[in-house]
């Protein structure tokens, strides 16, 4: 389904089709309701990937302005690749030349130790949703799960309208499509038979 679907769907089930004020008000909560899902979900659908050049000397990269979560953090050198191991703000400020690479997360920042040149930093991270909106009308949940963008349009106009216990109802069945979602990556990420090598 797409942005004009998916909120004429709403509003019918809200008996609100023709509330001016509602309909004015569908941008604004088609964002709360993305705002809870980038919160509660991370699936393989939103996971990307970015890379930059390192420069010498420097400790600290933006993170991409669609950050939702990193997945992994290794830096591609000319000798190999580089997994970097996690450590929190507290820890890296007591880091040493001993201290295996690492990296951490400060305002909307990457930290990374050591400093390092010749080398292209990567990270896989969880990205924010695409924004449904009249211009771009589509993204992966839209087509995927549309009646999670439903319901929990469906919460909003429900607490606009000062109906809590309608709301409530709505607010479950939302939640339930969520964990459904969180789920079914679970079993996608663990589907199959463990690799096994075989000798010749």
């Amino acid at each position: 389904m797409n942005y004009t679907e998916i909120t004429t769907t709403a509003l019918k089930f809200a008996d609100r089709e023709h509330d001016t004020a509602i309909q004015d008000l569908l941008p604004m909560m088609l964002s709360i309701v993305e705002s809870r899902i980038n919160r509660r979900i991370k699936t393989l659908q939103m996971a990307t990937r970015a890379s930059l050049v390192m420069t010498t000397d420097t400790t600290y990269y933006g993170l991409p302005s669609d950050f939702s979560g990193v997945r992994d953090v290794q830096v591609n050198t000319p000798d190999g690749v580089c997994t970097l191991q996690y450590l929190n703000p507290q820890q890296m400020n007591a880091v040493t030349d001993d201290t295996p690479d690492a990296y951490t997360l400060i305002a909307n920042q990457i930290q990374l130790h050591p400093a390092r040149d010749d080398s292209t930093l990567e990270i896989i991270y969880y990205a924010t949703l695409n924004p449904l909106s009249v211009t771009e009308p589509a993204n992966w949940l839209s087509a995927k799960a549309a009646d999670v963008y439903i319901f929990g349009l469906l919460v909003e106009i429900s607490a606009f309208i000062k109906d809590a216990s309608t709301g409530a109802v709505w607010d479950q069945r939302f939640n339930d499509e969520l964990n459904i979602l969180a789920t079914d990556d679970q079993k996608v990420r663990w589907s199959g038979t463990p690799l096994q090598i075989k000798a010749r």
